[in-house]
């Protein structure tokens, strides 16, 4: 499986200059061709972005996202050992601040939505680069092996030793070795700090161990107070044992003695019970007698005879079918009289609705002349609309052709502007010539005046069309006018067309209801007089059968009452006797309660006394159980004493030998691992000296094949250049050895690193960002020898140098016009 990495291409979309624009990236050596400003040096910010994201200070949004726009992206296309990756970051403008947004990475076709902080963590792991490079602003690993601008690399090697050497040892990883002695001195001071606390836990131990003894003693003496208080209440507990014997028999004879007065207090309160239902029995019999004497009384009193011979129902028939007939006829009466009434209402009404019917005729024919009349005058309002139209469309047009000359101004005018600012390059730093500037100036002031002329043409016309327009629309404003006039006058014609109609409708319903009012005037005067003189002897007759009928219910009532009176007196004579035989039996059981009573021996002076020796006992007893719970518990707490001193010589031991390991510990530590490491980490410092001093020397003499001229490095990686057996500083070189010297320093810094980083995939991909600055014809020539001995399967160099273009394996073209940059054939 292949263990690098390769760019396949990267998509940049509203990205500086860039609007929507997709780079393929080749294997083998790449150019990025293009004149100074083109937007060469963005393609590699957008890679670096599409990594690790934006960086405070460094790569910020404001700096990629394009003017004027809300939204951005960066997809990056990519192989990683052998595994297809399609990265995206996306930018959006907010109110305040450029922020990035959630992006996805593509891993062999699997898609996965992720932060900005999960996709960088994600592809430093995939890069194999150390993951706590996650967490810093700067990926030190990615800038010095695969991509840091030239003008970067010539501050690194100019800048202060101190601060150089701390940055290289970190991309070394040789800080490690410093934080560890750090980490060793302070881990020293714990050890320190833990010795002191096992002394002070483990300095009472001989005197833990001499009160332990002492607590043993202390326990043999309460094991003996103990067994003694241990016989004193066996022995009490039988005596009290005897007595309690005698006393429970005394208590059973007491029981029994209670029991049998019990039953004499219930058998008495049975005997009164009984007597007292007995009494009451005797006086409900008299009462019952007197009752049955009134009843007899009112009874030969009911003697009525009955008034007629007709059963009750039959009267009750006829009486119903009388009353039936009489309410047929008022209801009848009722009917006619109200239906003359409501036919007589209703005609009265339709006289009053009929009686305008001419005028409405009049008025809808003067009504008909007038919506004929609007009806022609809004015929022609379709051909005035269609020219209207017409016209505000040309309007629209002219506007918006006025408006894209307008912009179009306004950046001719700020890119006069611009170069009348512009001293130096944005990408190179080079000076821009005043002929250059004033060529550019002289092409954009042109453009300006044909914009202007243009722009004013555009505004007569929109003027002309505006006038047109609103006349156009004044005419439409009064045809619809008229167009609601005639749309009234219509709803009016409607109305009146049907009142005409419904007075028509009530001509016809009035003869109909005259000829009906006359039916029923006829009816009413045809009917007689109604007579109820039959129906009131009825009801009389009824009166009188009914006052009958409820005498004799009363007569068999009173009956029934006298025979449950004799029947209830009979109950209670047997009841009375029944209660005389119970009272005798209760007279008789009480007698033998008696004589069980007084078979019974039982001293309450006896039982008071033994109740009296055994709470004596019983104190006795406490008193010696409370000494014996005291030994007891004397003895527990000495236990848990002897308990709690063993744990803590237990602990105290324990502690012993830790302090004896941490003293061992400390001295190692401070003695010998301290002293490894200095020698390790001077080891190692030499080793990656004695290779970046080589590998420097070495592609410095690629560069520079001057006799009189070698280079070396210091013990603190600052690049000393000498020139004819004299030390010059890299700062007082000229500009094209600077630049050499900055690449030497770059592609040394590559190597060293790789070799020290065997997991990380990019080391088959290089970026070389106008490496060629200042550089003479004899210098650029030996670029090619450069590209050739770096031995990587992917090199993309960046340069405006037309010359560079023969050392490559593919060019790709960079154009920029108008502010907006793209590749070209």
């Amino acid at each position: 499986m292949s263990m690098i990495m390769l760019i396949r291409s990267v998509k940049l979309e509203n990205i500086r200059s860039y609007i929507n624009e997709k780079i393929e990236f080749p294997e083998g050596s790449v150019l990025l061709s293009g004149d100074i400003g083109s937007g060469k040096s963005t393609i590699l910010l957008a890679i670096e972005f599409a990594l690790f994201g934006i960086r405070k200070k460094h790569l910020t949004g404001s700096s990629l996202l394009r003017n004027g726009e809300n939204n951005g992206s960066v997809e990056l296309d990519m192989e990683i050992e052998g595994k297809d990756i399609v990265i995206k970051r996306v930018l959006k403008r907010g109110k305040d601040r450029i922020k990035q947004e959630s992006g996805y990475i593509i891993i062999d076709g699997m898609k996965k939505a992720a932060t900005a902080v999960e996709l960088k963590s994600r592809i430093i792991e995939l890069m194999g680069y150390p993951k706590e490079l996650a967490g810093q602003t700067k990926n030190l690993v990615y800038s010095y092996t695969v991509y840091t601008p030239q003008e970067e690399m010539k501050t690194i090697i100019e800048e202060d030793e101190e601060l150089r050497v701390d940055t290289l040892r970190k991309v070394f990883g040789i800080e490690k070795y410093n934080r560890i002695k750090k980490n060793s001195l302070i881990l020293g001071k714990e050890f320190r700090k833990k010795r002191s606390i096992y002394e002070t836990r483990t300095e009472n131990l001989e005197k833990l161990k001499q009160e332990k003894q002492e607590k043993k003693k202390e326990m043999m003496q309460s094991e003996e107070m103990l067994k003694k208080a241990e016989a004193e209440l066996k022995e009490s507990g039988k005596e009290l044992n005897e007595k309690k014997k005698l006393v429970e028999e005394l208590e059973e004879k007491k029981r029994k003695l209670d029991e049998i007065n019990k039953a004499v207090e219930m058998e008495d309160m049975k005997s009164g019970e009984k007597v007292r239902q007995a009494q009451e029995a005797g006086e409900k019999k008299q009462a019952d007698e007197k009752n049955i004497k009134e009843l007899e009384e009112k009874l030969s009193r009911l003697n009525m005879g009955k008034p007629v011979e007709m059963d009750e129902r039959e009267l009750e028939k006829e009486i119903r079918e009388e009353e039936e007939k009489e309410k047929k006829l008022i209801s009848q009466r009722s009917f006619l009289k109200e239906r003359i009434n409501s036919i007589s209402e209703q005609l009265k009404n339709i006289d009053k609705e009929i009686s305008g019917q001419e005028d409405m005729l009049k008025e809808l024919s003067l009504k008909k002349q007038e919506h004929g009349k609007f009806h022609q005058e809004a015929a022609g309002k379709k051909d005035i609309k269609e020219k209207m139209e017409a016209s505000e469309k040309k309007m629209r047009e002219a506007r918006e052709e006025r408006q894209v000359l307008e912009a179009r101004k306004k950046d001719s005018e700020n890119n006069i502007k611009g170069m009348i600012k512009l001293d130096n390059c944005p990408t190179c730093h080079q000076e821009v010539p005043d002929s250059h500037k004033s060529s550019i100036i002289k092409q954009e002031e042109d453009k300006k005046a044909k914009f202007d002329a243009a722009v004013d043409n555009l505004r007569k016309k929109e003027n002309t069309l505006s006038k047109e327009s609103e006349e156009l629309k004044a005419k439409i404003h009064e045809i619809e006018e008229k167009e609601k006039k005639m749309q009234g006058l219509r709803l009016e014609i409607e109305n009146l067309q049907e009142k005409i109609k419904a007075a028509k409708e009530k001509q016809e319903q009035k003869a109909k209801l005259s000829a009906e009012l006359e039916n029923y005037e006829k009816k009413l005067s045809e009917m007689k007089d109604i007579n109820n003189k039959k129906l009131e002897e009825k009801k009389g007759l009824m009166r009188k059968l009914q006052l009958y009928l409820n005498e004799q219910k009363e007569r068999k009532y009173i009956f029934n009452m006298i025979e449950e009176k004799k029947k209830n007196m009979q109950e209670l004579e047997l009841q009375k006797n029944r209660l005389k035989k119970e009272i005798g039996d209760i007279s008789t059981r009480k007698r033998e309660l008696q004589q069980k009573k007084e078979n019974i021996s039982f001293s309450e002076e006896r039982y008071a006394a033994l109740k009296k020796e055994i709470d004596e006992k019983a104190e006795q007893e406490k008193k010696i159980s409370t000494r014996k719970a005291y030994h007891e518990r004397d003895i527990k707490n000495i236990k848990e004493n002897i308990e709690r001193i063993d744990e803590d010589i237990s602990r105290m031991q324990e502690e012993k030998k830790k302090l004896g390991r941490t003293k061992e510990m400390h001295s190692w530590l401070t003695g010998h691992f301290l002293k490894l490491m200095g020698n390790i980490e001077n080891h190692v410092f030499l080793n990656i000296y004695n290779e970046f001093n080589s590998l420097f020397e070495q592609w410095f003499n690629v560069l520079i094949d001057e006799e009189t001229m070698n280079a070396k490095m210091n013990k603190s990686f600052t690049p000393i250049v000498e020139q004819n057996g004299y030390d010059v500083e890299v700062s007082n070189l000229s500009g094209g050895e600077r630049t050499a010297a900055a690449l030497a320093y770059r592609l040394a810094l590559n190597k060293v690193v790789n070799d020290l980083m065997s997991e990380i995939k990019t080391k088959d991909l290089i970026i070389l960002d106008e490496p060629t600055d200042g550089f003479s014809s004899e210098q650029l020539d030996r670029v090619r020898d450069v590209l050739e001995e770096i031995g990587v399967k992917q090199v993309i160099v960046v340069s405006h140098e037309n010359k560079i273009e023969s050392f490559v394996d593919n060019v790709i073209r960079i154009n920029k016009n108008e502010h907006v940059s793209e590749v070209v054939s």
